[in-house]
């Protein structure tokens, strides 16, 4: 299901899967291969069959923290999974599991015991980490080129964090912390979460944690979907809310026909797909579909920067120092008198080399990008401004509140017009 999407040209941001769903999350993001992932479940599967102690799962209707003192009570017993803020999983023992359960049901807590589910995420599978350990040995791993949020953390794994062996011996044994993961998730702004299990269990218990109520949530498929048509309109509503597509990999494939054209002359209007989208999901379309001994040529497509917002030192009062870069062939007369009178300490860097010696000394506190508006101005001597000069005459300057990265140096701040 993942291939297909990005095959789509839908590239994730994030992956997240839950218990088991992180093997799955894992391999699509490159940590090892799909054999090597489905050895592992299999393992795990045949490994946690042969415990002596059997045991199962439940779900409680409760919030974790209510819920843990009362599995202090038994050794065998814990909670398996986080799942939401009143939404816990109970794993372990059946008769502790029943115990438990029937305390709760007491006290008027909905528990719902999980048919058929083993009792991972508990204390019984310390049995098999030896045996499963030994099969990790065999794993490759390599560095991801998605980004996954930990079960066992419920943060962003950072570099090759979940390429040791015993980060999935802790993943065996430790509760998924899935509602810290879709809180990590939502700190990072408005998501397209899109689900690509066979149901929108996960969906449901993530809109319970998600604090963002910007976020738009998709299935891929559920139960009576026997055409594929709720993918389709999960891809619609993809699309629609801002995601990019390839519609050239979506129609891969499929039969075509000519159209014919009417024969009248067309309106003088341009009705192409946007550009930045495509080009983005085309982009990812062939990231998907690149060898991974190819991929060195390529690494621009299998890596995304993520800008975090910074406050702005306050530079609105003393000791403002103003960077002038970009089209200063023709400054405004009288624009550095403007800047003294003003108290604004001024540099004009009219190349690389003079930039390079102006980011030597103390870094300025704003900084000012000029451009020409129209080819009409070059030969006008006013026709570019600086911001920081409120006496200056036409203003044609860049002036942003964001972070940019210089050449070769560190970040610099630069504030906005004001």
């Amino acid at each position: 299901m993942a291939r297909l999407w990005l095959s789509w040209g839908v590239r994730p941001s994030v992956l997240m899967g839950h218990s088991l769903g992180e093997f799955a999350a894992a391999a699509v993001a490159g940590l090892f291969s799909l054999e090597d992932g489905a050895r592992l479940v299999a393992a795990r599967g045949r490994l946690s069959e042969a415990v002596r102690d059997k045991g199962g799962m439940a779900a409680v209707g409760a919030p974790a923290a209510e819920v843990a003192p009362l599995v202090e009570d038994y050794p065998d017993l814990s909670i398996g999974a986080v799942n939401g803020p009143g939404q816990c999983l109970l794993t372990g023992g059946h008769a502790s599991l029943a115990e438990a359960g029937r305390r709760l049901t007491e006290r008027g807590v909905k528990v719902t015991p999980l048919r058929g589910a083993v009792p991972y995420h508990s204390p019984l599978m310390a049995e098999i980490v030896d045996a499963f350990r030994e099969v990790l040995a065999t794993v490759e791993f390599r560095t991801p080129t998605m980004a996954v949020v930990s079960n066992v953390t419920g943060r962003v794994a950072r570099g090759r964090q979940m390429a040791d062996p015993e980060y999935w011996i802790r993943h065996l044994l430790e509760p998924v912390r899935f509602e810290a993961g879709v809180q990590a998730v939502d700190q990072r702004g408005r998501h397209v979460f899109v689900e690509l299990g066979p149901s929108a269990a996960l969906t449901a218990l993530a809109r319970t944690s998600a604090g963002d109520t910007d976020h738009v949530w998709l299935s891929s498929t559920f139960r009576d979907d026997h055409d594929g048509d709720m993918i389709r309109r999960s891809l619609a509503k993809a699309y629609e809310a801002g995601v990019p597509v390839s519609w050239a990999g979506y129609h891969e494939g499929a039969p075509r026909h000519r159209v014919p054209l009417p024969t009248y002359a067309f309106d003088g209007k341009r009705y192409w797909l946007p550009t930045p989208q495509r080009r983005a999901a085309e982009a990812a379309r062939q990231a998907a579909r690149t060898p991974e001994g190819e991929r060195g040529a390529h690494d621009s497509l299998f890596y995304e920067q993520h800008w975090v917002s910074q406050a702005l030192p306050e530079t609105r009062r003393d000791g403002r120092r103003v960077l002038v870069v970009g089209d200063t062939a023709r400054l405004p007369r009288g624009l550095a008198e403007a800047a003294a009178a003003d108290g604004v300490a001024l540099t004009v860097a009219a190349d690389p080399t003079a930039l390079a010696d102006a980011l030597d000394g103390e870094p300025p506190t704003d900084v000012c990008w000029l451009w020409r508006t129209s080819a009409a101005d070059q030969g006008t001597a006013d026709s570019g401004a600086a911001c920081c000069a409120p006496s200056a005459r036409p203003t044609t300057a860049h002036c942003s509140p964001y972070w940019t990265p210089w050449p070769a140096r560190a970040s610099a701040a630069a504030s906005g017009c004001g």
